[in-house]
């Protein structure tokens, strides 16, 4: 409309049409296993994960990023889409993977509670530099270097060493 008009067009839905024609995220349930070296180096993640897939959707399903985000020897992930009554599983404001990293981040900060490791230096340490499905390198790769930005900005370096002096 933009280019047959020479002007800008502003189109505005409501919550309402924004969920019905826009897609949504799906409703899912993870099951997520890790297990790791007592230093935090993954050293498996097994995932199983339920998601509606609504009446359409795409196959790629939120488990891809648990095969991406961190180097780890072993992943097994296994993904059940079932069809419902609801509009269809589409990217929603963002990239595929936001329910799979939200799993996928869960499941790190409880192993590295459990490990009573920093959970930023258990990501650190898994951070994978390159693809390991293609086993090539990413184009880009900032991730490292956001959460050390975002590490220095908000003082957790300094936070986590006064809590370990407090106890």
């Amino acid at each position: 409309l933009s280019k047959a008009t020479g002007r800008p067009v502003r189109c505005v839905w409501d919550r309402h049409e924004e969920c019905v024609d826009a897609g949504h995220r799906p409703e899912t349930v993870f099951q997520v296993t890790t297990a790791a070296r007592r230093d935090g180096t993954l050293v498996a993640l097994d995932v199983e994960a339920w998601v509606a897939m609504g009446v359409v959707g795409w196959a790629g399903g939120p488990g891809k990023i648990f095969q991406e985000q961190y180097r780890c020897p072993n992943v097994r992930v296994v993904q059940h889409f079932w069809y419902g009554n609801v509009g269809g599983m589409d990217a929603f404001r963002g990239p595929f993977h936001v329910e799979g990293a939200f799993a996928l981040e869960s499941a790190i900060d409880l192993l590295a509670a459990k490990l009573a490791l920093d959970p930023l230096e258990v990501r650190r340490r898994n951070h994978a530099t390159e693809d390991p499905v293609k086993a090539r390198p990413f184009t880009t790769e900032f991730l490292g270097q956001c959460w050390d930005d975002v590490a220095r900005r908000i003082g957790w370096d300094a936070a986590r060493k006064k809590k370990k002096a407090t106890g």
